[in-house]
């Protein structure tokens, strides 16, 4: 991501917790490299997922909808 906005710094950094506790979930000990490929495939999903929920909440809000 190249510059990014505002609201999609505020985007990434409320990744983090559901990021967390997706990791935490599965084993904070386990390398990265041990999961399976449905795990990777989990933590994608739960990135993306919630960097795509802020984004539309945010744009919402700027817009004057409440989400």
């Amino acid at each position: 991501m190249i510059d990014p906005t505002e609201m999609e710094q505020a985007a990434l950094a409320a990744c983090l917790k559901p990021l967390g506790d997706y990791v935490t979930a599965l084993g904070v000990d386990m390398p990265l490299a041990a999961y399976s490929k449905d795990q990777v495939l989990g933590l994608i999903d739960v990135v993306i997922t919630t960097y795509q929920d802020q984004m539309v909440s945010g744009h919402g809000r700027q817009a004057g909808v409440p989400f």
